[in-house]
Parts: structure tokens; C-alpha cells; sequence
């Protein structure tokens, strides 16, 4: 039998409708499959079935993750360390789009090279926390109220306008409504008191070592967003959370897609809340658990499918470059070393995984284990030999150029000029 929300049973019914509603109600929340809280919906506390349809969605998460992680493992190292920058910039972007708050990936990519400038000074601390998601860095989640705060200010602390600052001991002291342009379709809770309370309980849900994590976790998201606990920032604060736990339950990679899927499945998104929220559906999350679910799963599919690509481009390209060790006399225009055929190596790696306008030097540096010194050098017979370019001078950037591109079997992007400036 399919699982509707308890409002819709009630519109089902042609007779009895509140004792049907009433009876379905009491199955569902004494069942042994289903997960309570102590976290109050007006009178209903929040409950979760896990039906066959969300055990199967969670099954499919978990096998997915599976395949995500052997063709990751596949990867060269510089190949995974671009792309997961890639993802940082793309998810960066997108979390704000979801708050109409316009950021390109260029404008991220500066914030973080820019570390004593002003001009992205505002948004620097807010993607160097997503940098660290993405560098693997340890990210503890929140286990108080005051790290919830901490972390809420060190994220967002320069973009508060100062009519939205903090009122109250750790969170908000007044009531906040949201609308949507017409009527109010979300009221935050009413107390700092009851904030606390309810922030509790969101902590305990995500920290618990209990069984279904997974659930729990996207449950937990629910209860943020539902809490409200600032005047501003709190969509941007719930999604970095949910990436930050979705990190220890699942991939970097997927935690990094979750925003990007957000936005394009925003509808969506924000039906689930309106159907928990619905006091005739007495409390259950259910819905907005499998909602999220399905915004994993879109992400993990879109993964999916660009790592298989990837990864059949970048055996392509090793091909090339063993060839090009091999026989370098019978294939390039040039003399070339093996460190040069190997630093030529890092830049088609960016140039497959990375973001459009190249890598550092230090970062060349780092990934051929040279010094910077040694790189540039290698860097410069490349540039000589017509095969790489640079994009901006400060911080120096490169990446291949069409010569490159060609000498690689690589396809050229459409924004390429020939100079490659792009700052």
C-alpha cells in the first residue's frame, strides 16, 4: 500500500475521515520501523517511518556511493584534487543562488587567493570553511549551542547586515516570519528559549550513534531549517551543516553536490518542507526524508556520470602521455624532458577536472614535488614550446594552451582565447 501523508488520507476518506486519519496516525508512529523525536511540530512530536520506499532509496544511496568511490580511486591525484575544487566552487555558488545572492565561480576562486585584499573580504571566510570541507580537512560538526554559533559567525559573520545581527544570549531574541512575496509560509520559533531546546535535540539527532544515520541526518535538516535560529543566513548555515555530516556518512565528492542539487530541485526542496509543516500530517518527516533522498540520489547520479566520463578521458590521456615518454622524438614538435612531459601531464589533468582559468604554481609545485623554482622552470620551456600558457600573472596561473590541447587529443573549451587571460 502506498504511503500518503496523512492529509491526503484525510481527503481519501469518504467516511470517518478524522478516525481514519486518527487510526493510520497511531500505526504509523508505534510502529517498530519508525524513528521518534523529541521535537514538537505545534502539538505533534516529529516522527519518520521507513517505509519500503525509503529503505530502498537509502539501499540505492549506499550502492551508489560504492560505485562513486571505485572510479574516484581510479583517478590521478591532481585529477581528484581539481575536480573536488571544482566542486567547492560550484557549491559555493550555488548555496547563495538558492538565497539570491549572486556569486560566480571566478569571484570564489578570488575570495580564497585573496586572504588580506578587502574587495572579497566578505565572502573569504565563508568559502574557505567549504575549502576545508573540500580539502578533507577535519570539520567537527557542532556538539553545543555556542559551536553552533561559533561556526554560524565564522561562516557568515562579514555578510550580516547590521539590522540582522543577534539579539539574543547565543541566537535570535524576536520572531522571525518568511513569506513569499504574497503570505507568510514559514514562522521561525517563537523564544530563544525554545530555540535552545530545539537545537538540542538537533544536535543529539546528528551526533547520535544510533541506526540510520543517513535518515537521521536528513531528518536533522528539517529541524534547522524548521528552528530558524537567525535573522538571516540560516538557509546558507543549514546546508554547510548538512554538507559537514553528510561528509562522515558519505563521500566528499557527494557531500560537495548537495547545494548544486538543491538548486536545481528548489521546488521541490520547499514542497517537502510545506507537506512537514502541514499540521494535518501530524508531524511526519517521512516525506521530506525521501525528498532529500532523492536530491542525493541526483547528485550521486550526476557524479556518476561525469566520473565515468572522466575517467575514460583521463585513461586517454595517459595513453597520450606514455607515448609521449616512450617516443618523444617521434611525437613532439619539441624536445621535451620527462619532468616537462610530466608537469605537461598536471596541467591536462586540471584542464579535464579543474576550474577553467588553470592552476597555481605552487599548486604545479606541489604536485611534480619540486620547488617552485624547479616548476616555473619547467613551466617556461612548455610556454616556449607553444603547449602551456599563463591565465593570470597574480597569483601566476597556467594551463594548456590550444597547441596543448591539440598535442593531447584534449578539446579546447568554448570561452579559450588565445591569450588565456582571464584576470
Amino acid at each position: 500500500m502506498k504511503h500518503y501523508p496523512l492529509k491526503r488520507i484525510f481527503h481519501m476518506s469518504a467516511h470517518d475521515a478524522e478516525q481514519t486519519v486518527e487510526g493510520e496516525y497511531q500505526s504509523r508512529k508505534d510502529s517498530p520501523s519508525t524513528i521518534q523525536w523529541h521535537f514538537p511540530l505545534g502539538q505533534w512530536p516529529l516522527f519518520c517511518c521507513i517505509t519500503s520506499d525509503l529503505a530502498a532509496k537509502i539501499e540505492k544511496i549506499l550502492s551508489l556511493e560504492l560505485q562513486i568511490s571505485q572510479l574516484w580511486n581510479r583517478l590521478p591525484g591532481a585529477a581528484r584534487t581539481h575536480y573536488l575544487f571544482n566542486l567547492l566552487l560550484a557549491e559555493v555558488v550555488a548555496t547563495n543562488e538558492i538565497e539570491g545572492i549572486h556569486f560566480t565561480r571566478r569571484e570564489v576562486a578570488e575570495a580564497l587567493d585573496n586572504t588580506s585584499g578587502t574587495q572579497y573580504k566578505r565572502f573569504h571566510e565563508f568559502s574557505q570553511l567549504y575549502f576545508r570541507l573540500a580539502n578533507d580537512e577535519r570539520i567537527e560538526f557542532p556538539t553545543t549551542l555556542t559551536e553552533i554559533r561559533q561556526q554560524y559567525d565564522q561562516l557568515l559573520g562579514d555578510e550580516i547586515a547590521a539590522e540582522d545581527e543577534l539579539d539574543g544570549e547565543l541566537f535570535r531574541a524576536a520572531t522571525v516570519t518568511i513569506t513569499d512575496g504574497q503570505q507568510q509560509v514559514h514562522r521561525g520559533v517563537e523564544s530563544e528559549a525554545a530555540i535552545h531546546q530545539l537545537l538540542n535535540e538537533f544536535l543529539a539527532t546528528v551526533n547520535s550513534a544510533e541506526d540510520n544515520r543517513l535518515i537521521r541526518i536528513l531528518a536533522s535538516h528539517f529541524m534547522f531549517e524548521f528552528v530558524h535560529p537567525f535573522y538571516d543566513g540560516n538557509g546558507r548555515m543549514g546546508r554547510f551543516l548538512l554538507s559537514v555530516a553528510l561528509r562522515e556518512a558519505l563521500s566528499t565528492s557527494t557531500a560537495l553536490t548537495i547545494s548544486r542539487q538543491l538548486a536545481e530541485d528548489k521546488a521541490k526542496y520547499y514542497k517537502a518542507f510545506t507537506t512537514t509543516e502541514d499540521p494535518m500530517n501530524r508531524g511526519e518527516v517521512t516525506f521530506f526524508v525521501e525528498a532529500m533522498a532523492d536530491v542525493i540520489l541526483n547528485a550521486q547520479q550526476y557524479l556518476l556520470e561525469e566520473l565515468q566520463m572522466k575517467s575514460y578521458q583521463c585513461e586517454r590521456l595517459e595513453q597520450r602521455i606514455a607515448e609521449l615518454s616512450n617516443s618523444p622524438e617521434q611525437v613532439l614538435p619539441v624536445s621535451l624532458t620527462g619532468n616537462e612531459i610530466g608537469t605537461l601531464y598536471v596541467l591536462a589533468q586540471v584542464r579535464l577536472f579543474g576550474p577553467e582559468y588553470g592552476i597555481k604554481l605552487e599548486h604545479v609545485a606541489d604536485t611534480v614535488g619540486k620547488e617552485k623554482r624547479t616548476a616555473r622552470k619547467y613551466l617556461a620551456e612548455l610556454e616556449a614550446a607553444g603547449l602551456a600558457m599563463p591565465t593570470s600573472r597574480r597569483p601566476l596561473r597556467f594551463q594548456l594552451a590550444p597547441a596543448g590541447l591539440d598535442l593531447l587529443g584534449l578539446e579546447p573549451a568554448d570561452h579559450e582565447s588565445a591569450s588565456g587571460i582571464y584576470f
